[in-house]
């Protein structure tokens, strides 16, 4: 039996031995470990931004100009160039029971001339639309920052669904009265 205990001693004493010879840093770490952690970055980055960035959806802007998932414009649009104005529409808000009452006159910039003429044709709808959408809304939501913002949004929205082919760059809201 004592040949086994010695053994185990040995054994337990070499074990001791090879934990106190591993001191310090592998040198294969430098060698092959941060290359290919280094490449791995440069990898992900050029693939998130040449395929996954160039794919994201755009979404309504704060200025009201909404454009749809995929579709961009070969020309830059020129802002303010054909401005198209509502003034002055007058609105009962939801709620209010005529004591109430919203007035507000909005732009729309528009594309082209054509654009313009067409819209000037078809201002009763437009009027419509406006109304429709400001009266929807009660006082305290008009009341808030963020409304108008969803209003000249859903105006835009619907403006789209009503006119498809006019196309309106931004809507402007040049007054807005809450009494």
């Amino acid at each position: 039996m004592a040949t086994e205990e010695e053994k185990l001693e040995k054994l337990v004493s070499d074990e001791v031995d090879l934990k106190k010879g591993k001191s310090g840093l592998n040198p294969k770490i430098f060698l092959f470990g941060i290359p290919i952690f280094i490449i791995q970055l440069v990898v992900v980055y050029f693939v998130t931004a040449n395929f996954l960035l160039s794919k994201t959806p755009k979404v309504a802007s704060s200025e009201g100009n909404v454009e749809a998932v995929g579709e961009e414009h070969a020309n830059p649009t020129e802002y303010g160039k054909f401005i198209y104005s509502i003034d002055d529409v007058i609105v009962n808000p939801a709620g209010s029971d005529g004591k109430r009452l919203l007035l507000a006159s909005f732009g729309f910039d528009l594309s082209t001339e054509d654009d313009e003429a067409v819209v000037k044709s078809k201002e009763i709808l437009l009027k419509d639309i406006i109304l429709t959408t400001l009266s929807k809304r009660t006082v305290t939501e008009l009341n808030q920052v963020e409304t108008k913002d969803s209003v000249k949004s859903e105006i835009l929205r619907e403006v789209k669904k009503t006119l498809p082919k006019i196309h309106v760059n931004k809507i402007y809201l040049s007054k807005f009265i809450l009494q």
